[in-house]
């Protein structure tokens, strides 16, 4: 049995505004390339089929009918298969926009845990995504404001103890260096926003 991080995602459309722009994004350049191509294909098979016309009205004026309508299959062919391909294209561009999509809503969710004090938060993307780095980053992130916080609770407790021990110039001094080294990680009090 797959671990919840190896499991495929069950819907294709995560983020629907991102994912409907990559595959419209994707179907406007190969929509541009098959028009291009489809055009220069369609005006050489027009010029063969001219030419073959010319002939015909010539040595078999019987074969110019057949030969107009075979251009025209030949014409909606080649345009259903342009809205064909650019169709498949699309649902392509969904596909490969998930893999992006799908790492960037975890990465949401996991700050906005951040966000709402919770420790312990760590990414887990599977396997086959994209932004497998930004994974091991983030966790790296987290881990290390895990252990500057624990280090800010270790020595409140110490200082706590200080104070129960009746020790209050040591512990006046231990507050303003538990401020100090606090007042970075506080926007509100250092005016900057904080690095989390």
């Amino acid at each position: 049995m797959k671990s919840s991080t190896e499991r495929r995602r069950s819907r294709l459309v995560l983020e629907r505004g991102f994912q409907y722009r990559f595959a419209l994004r994707v179907c406007l350049l190969a929509g541009a390339v098959f028009l291009v191509l489809g055009g220069t294909l369609l005006f050489f098979i027009k010029m063969n089929y001219d030419m073959l016309r010319e002939d015909a009205l010539i040595q078999m004026p019987d074969m110019v009918e057949p030969l107009a309508r075979e251009f025209r299959l030949v014409t909606i062919g080649t345009i259903t298969s342009l809205l064909l391909m650019t169709g498949l294209l699309f649902a392509l561009g969904l596909f490969l926009s998930q893999r992006i999509a799908g790492p960037l809503m975890a990465l949401r969710r996991r700050l906005r845990d951040f966000g709402d004090g919770k420790t312990g938060v760590r990414l887990r993307l599977r396997s086959d995504d994209d932004f497998r780095n930004l994974e091991e980053v983030f966790n790296a992130s987290m881990e290390a404001y895990d252990r500057r916080i624990d280090g800010v609770r270790e020595r409140l407790l110490a200082t706590a103890d200080d104070l129960d021990s009746a020790k209050l110039g040591e512990w006046a001094e231990k507050l303003r260096g538990l401020r100090r080294e606090l007042d970075p990680m506080d926007p509100k009090r250092s005016g900057t926003p904080s690095a989390f």
